[in-house]
C-alpha cells in the first residue's frame, strides 16, 4: 500500500507540473522485461554460496527462472523546457529510483544535479541474463547521486562517496579453518566509517567518424576509526586511511553492419569505492600488524556484434576480472569471468525477443605462501540458456 501511495503521489505531482507548464515538452515511457532461463549451478558454486547445508550431498543443481525482471522493468518521464529539464525513472521493484535529476544548459556547458549514470558508465554490453550487461565482470557502469558539470565531451562530477567494509586476516595462521579457507573466515573488523569529501569522477569522450574513445577515472577517500590496545594494554582510537581509485579506458568501433567494443580498468580497493561490487574479493584488508593492505583489481571486457538486418542482431561478449594482494606472507589472487552469445530479434516496433546462452564463472582463488606451499579452491559457475523478453511503451 505504501508503494502504491508513493507511485500515485509521483503521478499526481506530474499532473500538477504538467498543468502549470504546458509549454514544456513531456515524454512518458515504460519498459516491461521478462526473464525465461534454465540455470545450472555446479557443486563448487553451491558450496561457495552455502546453498545446501550438508556439503557431502552437494551436486549440480538446475533451476528455472520465469519471472518479471522487476529490477529493470521501469516507468518514467522526461521533461524539456528549453535550457532546463529533468528525468525521473522508477523501477517496478519497490518503486526504487533509477534516475531522478534536473539539468541546466548554460551555454558553455551543462549542470546536472540528482541521480543517474556516473561518469564511469559506458554500457558497452547488452548481456540479457539478469539484464547484467557484464556488470561486475569488467563493466563499471552504475547509477549514483552527484553534482556533475559537462563541457563538450568532458564530464566532472562530485559523487556520493563510498566506504565499504575492511576485513581482517589477523588470525590467518591460528584459524581453525585450513589455510586456504581462512579466506572465508575473514570478518569485518567493524569501527566507525568517516567520510570527509565527496568522491571525484571524470570521463572524457572523443568521438571520431566510426570510432569513439573514452577515458575515465575516480578517487574516493574514507577513514576507519577503531578502538585498539596500545603497548601498555590501554584502549585508544586509531584512524586508518582507506584510499580507493580506478582508471579505465575503452572505445567502440562501428564497421558497417559490425561493431566492436573493448574496455579495461585498473583499481585499488574497489569494494570500498562505492561502485558495483565485483565478483572477486576487492575490499581493503587489515593485516596482522594492524596496517591496511590494499587490494588491486584488473578488469577487461569486449563485445562484438553483427546487424544482419532490421530484425536480427547477433552479439557476443566476454568479461574478465582479477584481484590480488600480498598479506601475511602470502600472495592472494581471485579471478572470475563471464561470457554470452545472443540474438536480438525485433518482432515489431519496441517488441524484442532475445535468446541467449552464457555463463557466470567464478573461477578460483589461490594463495601462494613464502614457504612454497599453496592453496587453490574452485569457486564454481552458473550456466544459463533461455531468453529475455522486452516490450517498450
Amino acid at each position: 500500500m505504501k508503494k502504491l501511495f508513493a507511485f500515485v503521489s509521483v503521478m499526481a505531482l506530474v499532473c500538477v507540473f504538467a498543468s502549470s507548464a504546458m509549454a514544456a515538452e513531456w515524454n512518458f515511457y515504460g519498459s516491461a522485461r521478462f526473464q525465461t532461463f534454465s540455470v545450472e549451478k555446479d557443486k563448487d558454486f553451491i558450496k561457495k554460496k552455502n546453498e545446501l547445508a550438508d556439503e557431502k550431498k552437494v551436486d549440480d543443481d538446475r533451476d528455472t527462472v520465469w519471472k518479471l525482471d522487476d529490477a529493470v522493468t521501469r516507468v518514467g518521464f522526461k521533461v524539456n523546457h528549453g535550457d532546463w529539464g529533468g528525468h525521473v525513472e522508477l523501477r517496478a521493484a519497490g518503486s526504487h529510483v533509477r534516475h531522478w535529476y534536473g539539468y541546466w544548459n548554460f551555454g558553455a556547458g551543462q549542470l546536472l544535479v540528482g541521480q543517474t549514470w556516473s561518469p564511469l558508465s559506458t554500457l558497452y554490453s547488452n548481456q540479457g541474463y539478469q539484464d547484467n550487461g557484464l556488470g561486475k565482470f569488467g563493466d563499471n557502469s552504475y547509477r549514483t547521486q552527484m553534482i556533475q558539470m559537462k563541457f563538450g565531451g568532458l564530464k566532472i562530477a562530485l559523487v556520493s562517496p563510498g566506504s565499504g567494509d575492511v576485513n581482517s586476516f589477523a588470525d590467518w595462521e591460528s584459524s581453525s579453518y585450513s589455510r586456504g579457507l581462512a579466506y572465508e573466515a575473514s570478518a569485518n573488523v567493524g569501527g566507525d566509517k568517516d567520510i570527509s569529501i565527496p568522491k571525484i569522477e571524470f570521463r572524457y569522450n572523443i568521438p571520431l567518424e566510426n570510432f569513439t574513445f573514452d577515458i575515465a577515472g575516480g578517487y574516493n577517500w574514507s577513514e576507519l576509526v577503531r578502538t585498539v590496545l596500545d603497548d601498555e594494554g590501554e584502549s585508544k582510537e586509531k584512524t586508518y586511511d582507506i584510499h580507493s581509485w580506478t582508471i579505465q579506458a575503452g572505445g567502440k568501433a562501428n564497421l558497417g553492419p559490425m561493431y566492436l567494443t573493448l574496455q579495461t580498468y585498473y583499481s585499488q580497493n574497489f569494494g570500498n569505492y562505492g561502485a558495483w561490487d565485483e565478483r572477486v574479493y576487492n575490499n581493503a584488508l587489515l593485516n596482522g600488524k594492524d596496517d591496511i593492505e590494499d587490494v588491486n583489481s584488473l578488469g577487461v571486457l569486449s563485445t562484438i556484434g553483427f546487424k544482419a538486418n532490421d530484425m536480427v542482431t547477433i552479439e557476443g561478449g566476454l568479461g574478465y576480472i582479477k584481484s590480488d594482494a600480498e598479506i601475511l606472507g602470502a600472495d592472494f589472487e581471485d579471478t572470475a569471468y563471464s561470457w554470452y552469445v545472443q540474438a536480438k530479434l525485433t518482432l515489431s516496433k519496441s517488441v524484442y525477443l532475445i535468446p541467449e546462452v552464457g555463463q557466470y564463472n567464478y573461477d578460483e582463488y589461490e594463495m601462494k605462501y613464502d614457504d612454497g606451499s599453496s592453496f587453490t579452491r574452485e569457486e564454481g559457475a552458473e550456466t544459463y540458456v533461455g531468453a529475455k523478453w522486452q516490450i517498450n511503451f
